[in-house]
């Protein structure tokens, strides 16, 4: 996986960028299917990790499987991808970081209902400042996907309050589910891509078909000092 100039030129002015893994579709394919088995093995296995947004009458409808690299769950296939794509030096190219340390890992498994979480942020003691950025999110696309939302980055700026050093007071800004499109972009989730964003600012995951996307945080520092809501 290969960060290029115009990867860094998009992250630093917007606050996200798409990278290619540079995967044949053999290759997606068959990762997509290991992990397909790894989401279905762990429903067989009833693991305990798993969490549910929106139940349904008649299905459980598991919107995320926590900690997919759990070696109960896990499959040589899905080990061999993480180990291809070498996060670690991808975040030093992209972001400088010496280190890069992992704090969450989930694989969203939604099956295909409308879903429309709330507009967020997953850091809100963040300063705004992309360029001193210590935490970053990253979504792992095996199948094309629609539906994940970011504010523009100079419009989400103008909702902190700068007398408060851009801190806001809430966790979950109070925004309606629906927002102009001219709020935010939306990302096409292409297979065989990477999504790398700042999880300070406001996003929201809005899918009217089925997700099977890792979703991980990663810092440069061993422990995270800013509030963050887990979600």
């Amino acid at each position: 996986m290969k960060v290029s100039d115009q990867n860094k030129l998009e992250f630093f002015k917007r606050g996200w960028t798409v990278v290619e893994m540079g995967f044949s579709k053999n290759e997606i394919s068959k990762y997509y299917k290991s992990t397909l088995r790894l989401k279905e093995k762990a429903l067989a296995i009833n693991y305990p990790l798993q969490r549910c947004y929106y139940p349904h009458l008649f299905h459980k409808n598991i919107a995320a499987i926590e900690s997919p690299f759990n070696k109960l769950i896990v499959n040589e296939h899905v080990e061999e991808l993480f180990q291809r794509i070498k996060l670690g030096k991808t975040l030093t190219k992209l972001l400088g970081w010496g280190n890069s340390y992992l704090h969450l890992a989930r694989l969203f498994t939604m099956e295909n209902y409308k879903y429309r979480g709330n507009w967020h942020r997953d850091f809100y003691n963040w300063d705004g400042n992309l360029t001193k950025l210590q935490t970053i999110q990253i979504a792992i696309y095996l199948k094309d996907q629609d539906g994940f939302r970011i504010f523009k980055y100079g419009l989400d700026s103008e909702l902190r309050d700068n007398s408060s050093n851009l801190k806001d007071p809430h966790p979950n800004p109070l925004l309606t589910a629906k927002a102009d499109k001219h709020f935010y972009d939306e990302i096409k989730g292409k297979a065989g891509t990477v999504l790398f964003f700042s999880p300070g600012i406001i996003h929201q995951g809005n899918s009217f078909e089925s997700r099977l996307d890792f979703h991980l945080r990663f810092s440069n520092k061993p422990l995270i000092k800013e509030n963050y809501k887990i979600r």
